[in-house]
C-alpha cells in the first residue's frame, strides 16, 4: 500500500529579474539554534556578487543550560525571545550590538511547581510587550508589570482540561494568522486551538483521532505518490494553478 501526501499549497521559488526589485524587499532576520547557542543571520544584497547572500550578524552562548526554544518578533524583527531548559527567559535586541554581544536581559519571572516539568516553547504575544511560554502542564502569559519586573499568569492548564495526571502537553506552536492571537497545543490524545485573549479554547479530538489512524509511510510498500488538491476532497496526480489556489 502506497502512502499519499495531499498538497493543497506550496511555495514558488522565482529567479530575481533585476537588482532594483530586490531593493524593495525588507531584510529578513534568521536564526540557528544549537544546544547551547543561538546564531543570528540576515539576508541582504551583495553588490560585488550581484545576488542576495546570508550574512552572520552575531550570536549568544548559554553555558549554564541548554536552549529549549527561541522566537523572532514578527512585529519588530530586531527582537528575539529565548527560553532555556531550566525555565529562564531572555529578550535580545538585535539592533543594539555591544562589544561583547547583543543587548539582552533575563526576565525576572517566578514559576510555580516547575520541578519535573518540561518546557515546550516560547512565542511573542499578539500585543507588543507580551510573551507566551508553554510547559508540559500549562501555558503562561508574561507582561511587564513595572521596571524590570514581570507578571506571569496561566492562560491554560491541564487541570482545567481534565487531563492532569493522565496526559501532558507535548507540542506547542503559534498559529500563523492575521491577528497573531491563536496558538495550538497537543497532548497524546487531544489537539487544542486556543486564543491568548482568554476566549474559550476548542479541542479537536476527532481530527486528532483521524490523524492517529493514518498509516505511517513504509518504504517497502513502494514509492510515495504526491497528489494535488483541485477542490474539496478532490485530489489528482497533477498540479493546476487555477484549481489549487481557488
Amino acid at each position: 500500500m502506497r502512502s499519499y501526501y495531499c498538497i493543497s499549497m506550496f511555495l514558488l521559488a522565482l529567479p530575481l529579474a533585476r537588482k532594483a526589485s530586490l531593493a524593495k524587499v525588507s531584510v529578513e532576520t534568521l536564526m540557528h539554534l544549537s544546544v547551547h547557542c543561538i546564531r543570528w543571520y540576515c539576508v541582504k544584497y551583495d553588490d560585488s556578487r550581484g545576488r542576495p547572500v546570508l550574512s552572520y550578524i552575531g550570536g549568544q552562548e548559554f553555558k549554564s543550560c541548554s536552549v529549549a526554544s527561541a522566537s523572532l518578533n514578527s512585529q519588530l524583527t530586531e527582537e528575539c525571545f529565548v527560553l532555556l531548559e531550566n525555565g529562564a527567559v531572555f529578550v535580545f535586541e538585535l539592533n543594539e550590538r555591544h562589544c561583547n554581544g547583543f543587548k539582552g536581559c533575563e526576565m525576572k519571572v517566578s514559576w510555580e511547581n516547575h520541578q519535573g516539568k518540561s518546557w515546550l516553547g516560547c512565542e511573542f504575544g499578539g500585543r507588543l510587550g507580551t510573551f507566551i511560554v508553554a510547559r508540559s502542564d500549562a501555558v503562561f502569559f508574561i507582561t511587564r508589570s513595572s521596571g524590570s519586573c514581570w507578571s506571569v499568569r496561566a492562560l491554560l492548564e491541564s487541570e482545567s482540561l481534565n487531563i492532569a495526571g493522565t496526559e501532558e502537553f507535548v507540542v506547542f506552536a503559534k498559529v500563523d494568522s492575521d491577528d497573531s492571537f491563536w496558538f495550538i497545543l497537543a497532548s497524546r490524545s487531544y489537539l487544542y486551538l486556543c486564543d491568548q485573549r482568554g476566549q474559550r479554547s476548542r479541542h479537536f479530538q476527532a481530527l486528532h483521532a483521524k490523524i492517529q489512524v493514518m498509516h505511517v509511510p513504509q518504504s517497502d510498500l513502494g514509492e510515495d505518490v504526491y497528489i494535488w488538491c483541485h477542490s474539496i476532497d478532490n485530489y489528482k496526480d497533477h498540479f493546476s494553478a487555477g484549481h489549487t489556489w481557488d
